[in-house]
């Protein structure tokens, strides 16, 4: 058999394969829990499987439930298969004033639930259509670790940081407390780095987030104080608008640089990584586009940050 009569041959065992499934309705459902606001949507089909989709974000879930139902008319009544046909359509075609966290988290929301459905369709996971072989182990860190942290002193900054780590974390994260005049806050900050690594041991990693808090000119400063207690990283240090800020500070700052969580598409990750503005890539799948969208922030960043067949 010729190479075309093959293919012509496998066509009705790759149709019965992928049923096709018609969009019937899309519900949100919202839940607060403690002082966050949760999104979810649920993509009806015809065939009675449901993908589900986050479209959580920061005091505007109200509004990204509006923006997720502006798109239901565009999905009501199509094919769930073809993801990447759905984004482009929802991304570029249907208005020029297209971007921004709060449309791009509506999109994401769409575009996980129809991964959702293909897989439950083809009742694989999505890690498996994505490419792998078995499931992969990512490792884990504690955010927003030591933020009800009373009295919050070095001494019981570093006594949380033997517990938790006896408890068998390996890195943890917290968000650099505000307060003060820049130096009182650098000296301050400096002695929960310190009393954290003395707590911790060599082998707890010690990411901070800075939550876009400082000056590229006191972030400097700060990693430079804080590099003797080997940090992880730095994460959004400075205004995630200003990617040349970053790239400045990334060129100077003996401890890595991190960014992206508010970065919403490959355009804007483009801008960051050619600046040479970060180290490690944080894009949200929830925020930026979805699935579809990270797996190409992820090809870009491939490209700048580690040699082929890296990890």
């Amino acid at each position: 058999m010729t190479r075309r009569g093959l293919l012509l041959a496998s066509l009705p065992v790759l149709r019965a394969a992928v049923p096709k499934l018609t969009i019937q309705r899309l519900v949100t459902r919202k839940h607060t829990i403690g002082r966050r606001d949760y999104l979810f949507l649920e993509i009806e089909t015809d065939a009675g499987i449901t993908g589900v989709g986050e479209g959580s974000i920061s005091g505007r879930v109200e509004i990204v439930e509006q923006a997720i139902q502006w798109f239901a008319p565009y999905l009501k009544g199509k094919d769930a298969s073809g993801i990447e046909e759905h984004w482009n359509r929802n991304y570029y075609q249907l208005s020029r004033y297209r971007n921004g966290p709060v449309l791009m988290t509506a999109l994401a929301a769409v575009d996980i639930a129809l991964w959702d459905i293909a897989g439950k369709a083809l009742e694989r996971p999505v890690w498996s259509l994505l490419g792998a072989t078995t499931a992969p182990v990512l490792r884990a860190y504690y955010s927003h670790w030591s933020h009800e942290l009373t009295p919050r002193t070095p001494e019981r900054l570093a006594q949380l940081a033997a517990e938790t780590r006896a408890a068998g974390w390996t890195c943890v994260k917290w968000v650099l407390p505000k307060g003060g005049s820049e130096a009182e806050r650098l000296e301050r900050l400096t002695a929960e780095v310190a009393a954290v690594r003395k707590g911790g041991g060599p082998t707890l990693d010690i990411g901070l987030e800075l939550w876009e808090t400082f000056s590229a000119r006191s972030a400097l400063e700060f990693a430079r104080a804080v590099a003797p207690y080997k940090p992880l990283f730095i994460e959004e240090p400075t205004w995630r608008e200003m990617p040349g800020a970053f790239g400045a500070l990334a060129r100077q700052s003996p401890v890595a640089v991190a960014g992206g969580e508010g970065l919403v598409s490959r355009y804007e990750f483009k801008q960051l990584l050619d600046a040479g503005g970060a180290t490690i890539v944080q894009p949200d799948v929830i925020h930026c586009g979805g699935i579809s969208e990270i797996r190409k922030i992820a090809a870009l960043a491939s490209q700048s940050l580690r040699p082929p067949g890296g990890r």
